[in-house]
């Protein structure tokens, strides 16, 4: 379209509106790349987390734990979220354990 503008008489506001509308079908598609990139990388993020989940669970069925190991129980922990009388657990693979407050 450029290249035709430069050798071949026309009407420049004709022009100025295809090349507008194209230059807004390129930038729509270019945010829509970058979106598709964004969520590709967020699956691959999620991905490894869980596969590392899944080998420290297989890890821990090869044997028995004897006392709280802090650096397995990070790799295993994704968040805690704390509530009024209760704690949720997130574990990687999306894995929940709800922890209520136990009156006395």
């Amino acid at each position: 379209m450029i290249n035709e503008n430069a050798w071949t008489v026309q009407n420049q506001d004709q022009y100025e509106e295809r090349y507008d509308a194209a230059l807004a079908r390129y930038k729509e598609t270019e945010r829509k790349r970058r979106e598709v990139e964004s969520k590709i990388r967020e699956q691959k993020s999620r991905q490894i987390k869980t596969k590392r989940f899944v080998e420290n669970l297989r890890g821990l069925r090869q044997g028995t734990i004897r006392e709280f190991d802090s650096s397995m129980w990070n790799q295993l922990l994704e968040k805690a979220i704390v509530e009024r009388g209760r704690i949720t657990f997130v574990f990687g693979g999306e894995v929940e354990v709800h922890v209520s407050r136990m009156e006395n």
